[in-house]
């Protein structure tokens, strides 16, 4: 992404720099042509004044400023400057040389009629030729520092959307274990007392754990998939529990062929379970899915509130890894509702599809 940025940064100032040269090089005969005297030799004349500058900013622009003055040797870019600047202006009578062999029975003269300034867009005196060559040094100085800036910002856009990819990974991987973990211990509570139930699970946890290690690591996944991986979770995690829990999920039946984040709401719905469930007073999960408008998708969680049946010191991860999955799939574009009474939690989340 960096060097398809840089590439592209690179063409666009170099095609600048050609429009403008070929702009310069057509300019006298543009001038000339509404002269009447366009010829070949009087074109080159102008060509041969113009030399100078070119050499001067082909040298600044290649070697003064990305050797020298990008990789902070000011001491040496003001030299190089300065060294510039004499060689520049000892050019100019060779060029002066090279205008008598174009024209040996014509000396140069302006192509401009009478009261116009003499020669080719620089005056001969030495004050304005250095005047026109700050004016070159300052605008290839402001057309590489802006461009220098513009490929600062995309090299900070591709890090931080690295930066994301690498933190949304980092989210899911901590999201697997953690389902992984609460369903073995499902599965431990059924060996003792139902090995065959015990075996059953395994099996469907096995087709859980190919959704989480296959499927959750593209970056979107069928709705219909998503909810299946969902309603089978949940009947996992409904073994161990007692009659007095009362469980629903309700997913409905014609679901819109669209794609969500895997595992977004995995969090949740642990979390339902870890904080909804008591083993001495009555309790419930009800977990239902919607649609509630185009392009939209709800999750609304309600669950008895009890203290963990399984306290870890990682208190509230889920959560929190949601809130910040959430802001990472979907910024600004999701609600997230969450209101606790002393015996009552509920969670909606509201995301775009």
């Amino acid at each position: 992404m960096i060097l398809k940025g840089l590439s592209r940064s690179n063409f666009v100032e170099k095609a600048i720099y050609l429009i403008l040269l070929c702009s310069l090089l057509l300019f006298p005969i543009i001038i000339l042509g509404g002269t009447g005297n366009l010829r070949w030799e009087r074109i080159l004349l102008e060509w041969v004044r113009l030399a100078p500058y070119l050499i001067f900013f082909i040298v600044h622009n290649n070697i003064l400023i990305p050797r020298l003055l990008f990789k902070k040797k000011t001491a040496m870019y003001v030299c190089g400057v300065s060294v510039g600047m004499i060689v520049f202006l000892m050019l100019f009578p060779l060029c002066r040389e090279i205008q008598f062999m174009i024209l040996p029975h014509e000396p140069p003269r302006s192509p401009y009629a009478p009261g116009m300034h003499k020669g080719f867009i620089f005056i001969k005196n030495f004050p304005d030729k250095l005047l026109f060559i700050a004016l070159i040094l300052s605008f290839n100085l402001l057309l590489k520092y802006f461009f220098l800036q513009q490929q600062k910002l995309r090299e900070e856009e591709a890090k931080g959307k690295e930066m994301l990819r690498t933190e949304l990974n980092f989210l899911k991987n901590q999201i697997s274990p953690h389902f992984f973990m609460n369903t073995l211990n499902n599965i431990h509570a059924l060996i003792d007392y139902d090995p065959y139930a015990a075996k059953e699970t395994i099996i469907s946890l096995s087709k859980l754990m190919r959704h989480i290690l296959y499927d959750s690591q593209s970056k979107t996944v069928s709705i219909k998939k998503e909810m299946g991986f969902i309603s089978s979770y949940v009947e996992l995690m409904k073994l161990k529990l007692s009659d007095r829990v009362t469980v629903s999920c309700s997913i409905p039946d014609d679901l819109p062929d669209k794609s969500i984040p895997p595992l977004i709401f995995t969090s949740l719905i642990e979390n339902a379970f870890k904080h909804g469930v008591s083993l001495k007073e009555e309790s419930y999960i009800r977990i239902v899915f919607s649609f509630p408008e185009t392009g939209r998708m709800e999750c609304r969680i309600v669950n008895s509130n009890h203290p963990a049946v399984y306290p870890e010191p990682h208190n509230g991860i889920g959560l929190e890894n949601t809130r910040r999955r959430l802001d990472i799939e979907f910024p600004a574009a999701y609600r997230l509702d969450i209101d606790e009474t002393e015996k009552e939690f509920t969670v909606i989340l509201n995301i775009p599809i």
